[in-house]
């Protein structure tokens, strides 16, 4: 599974345009490689790069440097986690951005792209997988305070993608995947 969170900071000062960002951008497909210069060094702190469609219909899909082969997940749907088809969409994380191939939806020609980008920073953004077992335990992580938000999904088969968050219930949740209203839940 894999788990991400969100906390209000405590430790050094670090501003937000150090370890978010929004970068807009036009499909282009006259090469095989396009490095997209973003500012945000995925080198150093490690994170996530969240890619979308801005006009076009079609998924939205997420990478991240913690598990392994640039494997996706689809913010929209329920499905597994999915490795690139050839050539690949996202090719690299970079000290400065991201690399990307020719592929829908991270560079179409012509499309307007979305990518919103998160570093891993104590008291910001993390990122854990761990394997279920079924039942209630402490998944630990480095943000070195309490988690506001926390977005679940299993990553091994289908499930819909559970989001907590400190403005809801201790077992409410809602369903990034879905239209429906908060949920609640046992627990496990």
């Amino acid at each position: 599974k894999l788990l991400m969170a969100a906390s209000g900071g405590a430790g050094e000062s670090v501003y937000v345009d150090d370890v978010f960002g929004t970068f807009l951008y036009i499909g282009d497909t006259s090469s095989t490689s396009r490095k997209l210069t973003t500012g945000l060094d995925f080198d150093d702190k490690g994170g996530m790069a969240w890619f979308k469609r801005r006009e076009q219909q079609g998924d939205s899909q997420i990478y991240d440097t913690v598990r392994s082969g640039l494997k996706y997940l689809i913010t929209n749907r329920t499905n597994a986690e999915a490795a690139q088809a050839t050539p690949p969409d996202l090719i690299s994380f970079n000290s400065d951005g991201v690399n990307v191939g020719q592929n829908s939806p991270v560079n179409n020609n012509g499309e307007k792209i979305a990518l919103w980008q998160f570093l891993k920073q104590p008291g910001f953004f993390d990122i854990q997988t761990f394997t279920g077992n079924g039942s209630n335990r402490t998944i630990s992580h480095n943000l070195e305070c309490v988690p506001s938000m926390m977005w679940i999904k299993r990553t091994s088969d289908t499930e819909g993608w559970q989001v907590y968050h400190t403005s809801l219930d201790t077992d409410e949740y809602l369903e990034l995947n879905s239209t429906n209203a908060k949920s609640s839940s046992n627990g496990t």
